[in-house]
């Protein structure tokens, strides 16, 4: 029995060994006390070769005067949207539960507004509902899973399909999204 642990052990030295850089010759420096770090050549070496990588990232640019303007111009539009719709929203479209102050956060954009700027001030292009309400909504809008909204937003989903189908013929943006949707209301 001795025997047996005794050769285990041999062996597990044996496969550390193997394990183990070797150290060998830089052939930049010549050091030998090192194993090789990258293109034969040991880590302090290789690593002065890689100079022009900086670990300080570059300075964020500023933007442009033009670019400020066309973000302030959305910015402005947008604020007018949702001014309206803060002052209808009272109640959520979907579980008719009252909304006390209505946010931003309760007024759901149906085609959303990154992707589709041609509609994103549309008045039509919303649906009110309350914040786990509008979580959920989006999940299922961004997934293209018209069923789940179906089964699981079957009031809203009925007042959306309906604001879709005006918003349809608006929207100049051709993204996966419009022609998804596109053919689920074509198709009703």
């Amino acid at each position: 029995m001795v025997s047996i642990a005794y050769n285990i052990r041999i062996n597990d030295i044996q496969k550390v060994k193997m394990i183990k850089k070797i150290n060998k010759k830089c052939v930049e420096c010549g050091r030998e006390d090192q194993p090789w770090y990258s293109k034969k050549r040991c880590k302090s070496c290789a690593t002065k070769s890689y100079g022009s990588i900086s670990s300080t990232p570059n300075p964020i640019k500023a933007i442009t005067a033009k670019t400020a303007k066309k973000k302030k111009e959305q910015s402005s539009v947008r604020q007018v949207y949702f001014d309206y719709h803060t002052k209808q929203c009272t109640r959520s479209e979907e579980s008719g539960k009252g909304i006390a102050e209505a946010n931003r956060a309760n007024i759901a954009h149906l085609f959303d507004k990154g992707r589709h700027k041609s509609v994103q001030a549309n008045l039509d292009n919303y649906v009110y509902l309350t914040l786990q309400e509008h979580t959920d909504f989006d999940k299922h809008l961004f997934r293209l899973d018209f069923q789940a909204l179906k089964e699981n937003f079957p009031n809203s989903w009925k007042i959306a399909c309906g604001r879709l189908k005006k918003l349809i013929p608006l929207v100049e943006e051709r993204t996966k999204f419009y022609f998804a949707i596109k053919k689920y209301i074509d198709g009703k």
